[in-house]
C-alpha cells in the first residue's frame, strides 16, 4: 500500500453515536486497511483544544454534520481525504481543503433510500393526523381524527438529485402522485423520463399537496423557502425538509404555520443541530409540525452502504488513486 507520510496511516473518524453501534465494524475495517483510528462519537463533550489534538497528524478525516474548520485541517500536514459520512457538505471548509489539494468527498446515494422512505412517512403522519392521534390515544382520549390521503395528489420535489429521484418515484408509482419538480440545472426531458414535470418554484409551490425539499445548503438556496414562497402554497399544503436546515427561513414558516398559511410541516433538519434544553427547537410548542432528529439516513442498510462507499473511497485514496465515489473538490 503507497502511504506517503505516515507508515501507518492515521484516519480521524467522527459519528454520530447511532451509526456506530448499527455498524461496529465500520472501523475494524478501516483498521483493517491498515490504519490507526483515532475515534470521537458525537455525544461525547470535547474541547476545541483536545478535538484538534485527537485530529492531528491524520492522513484521512471521517466527517458528519460537525463542522470541518481550517484549524482543524491545518493540524494534519499529510491529510489528504476529508469523507463525509452523508450526501451534505457545508460543513467543510470547501475553499481552503481545495487550497490545501485535500480531496473532499461524500457518501451521495448511500442514504437515498432512507431519506426518501422517512419523507413520505412525515408526509403520511401529517396527512393522517398520526402523531396528534397518538397523544390523544396515551391520554385515553378517542379522537379518530380525519385526514386527507396521499393517493393521486400532487407532489412537488424541490431538488432531483439522488434522493429527490427516489422521492418521485415513490410518488409515482406508489402513490399515482402527479409530480411537479423544481430544479434548473436538469433537462426537462430527463425530468419526463422518470415520469415528472419541469415547472418554476412559484407554480410547483401554489400547485402541490406536498412539498419535499432535497436542495444543499450553499448562498444561493439559503431561505429558498421564505415568506413569499409560503404565501403562495395551499392552505391545505404540507411542506417537508430532509435537506439542510437554513434552507427553509425558520421565522417564516412558524409565522406560516402559527397563522395557518399552510397546513403542517415535517422536518428533519434545523437551523440549530442538535436541540437540547439549552437550545430548543422553536417549533415545538407547535401541533401541526412533526420533528425528527436528522434521521434520514438513519436505517441500518443505509449506515450500512455508506460505510461501504466511504471504505473504498478511503481505500483509493491510500493507494494513491482518486476516490471513485463522489468527488467534490
Amino acid at each position: 500500500m503507497n502511504t506517503k507520510g505516515h507508515l501507518t496511516p492515521k484516519v480521524f473518524v467522527s459519528l454520530v453515536n447511532s451509526y456506530y453501534d448499527t455498524n461496529p465494524d465500520f472501523v475494524k475495517d478501516i483498521e483493517r486497511l491498515g490504519c490507526t483510528v483515532s475515534l470521537r462519537l458525537e455525544n461525547e463533550a470535547i474541547t476545541q483544544e483536545a478535538l484538534l489534538e485527537q485530529c492531528r497528524d491524520s492522513d484521512v478525516f471521517v466527517a458528519n454534520a460537525k463542522p470541518v474548520t481550517k484549524e482543524m485541517m491545518e493540524t494534519s500536514p499529510n491529510l489528504k481525504l476529508i469523507a463525509v459520512f452523508g450526501a451534505g457538505y457545508n460543513q467543510i471548509d470547501i475553499k481552503y481543503a481545495k487550497e490545501r489539494g485535500i480531496t473532499v468527498t461524500t457518501a451521495r446515494g448511500g442514504s437515498a433510500i432512507a431519506v426518501a422512505e422517512l419523507a413520505f412517512s412525515l408526509m403520511l403522519a401529517l396527512a393522517r393526523k398520526t402523531v396528534l392521534d397518538d397523544s390523544m390515544m396515551r391520554k385515553d382520549k378517542w379522537l379518530s381524527p380525519i385526514g386527507v390521503e396521499l393517493y393521486q395528489k400532487t407532489l412537488g420535489v424541490i431538488g432531483l438529485g439522488v434522493i429527490g429521484k427516489e422521492v418521485l418515484r415513490i410518488g409515482k408509482n406508489g402513490f399515482s402522485m402527479d409530480v411537479l419538480v423544481f430544479d434548473p440545472f436538469l433537462d426537462p426531458t430527463d425530468i419526463t423520463e422518470l415520469g415528472g414535470s419541469q415547472v418554476d418554484l412559484d407554480y410547483l409551490l401554489a400547485e402541490s399537496d406536498f412539498v419535499s425539499v432535497h436542495v444543499p445548503l450553499s448562498e444561493k438556496t439559503k431561505h429558498l423557502i421564505s415568506t413569499e414562497q409560503l404565501n403562495k402554497m395551499k392552505s391545505s399544503a404540507f411542506l417537508v425538509d430532509l435537506s439542510r436546515g437554513g434552507i427553509i427561513d425558520e421565522a417564516a414558516l412558524i409565522k406560516a404555520l402559527r397563522e395557518n398559511k399552510v397546513a403542517g410541516a415535517g422536518l428533519d433538519v434545523h437551523s440549530s443541530e442538535p436541540v437540547s434544553t439549552e437550545s430548543p427547537s422553536p417549533y415545538k410548542d407547535l401541533s401541526n409540525v412533526i420533528l425528527t432528529s436528522h434521521a434520514g439516513a438513519g436505517s441500518e442498510e443505509a449506515v450500512r452502504r455508506i460505510g461501504r462507499i466511504i471504505l473504498e473511497n478511503i481505500e483509493d485514496t491510500l493507494e494513491g488513486m482518486s476516490p471513485r465515489h463522489n468527488v467534490i473538490v
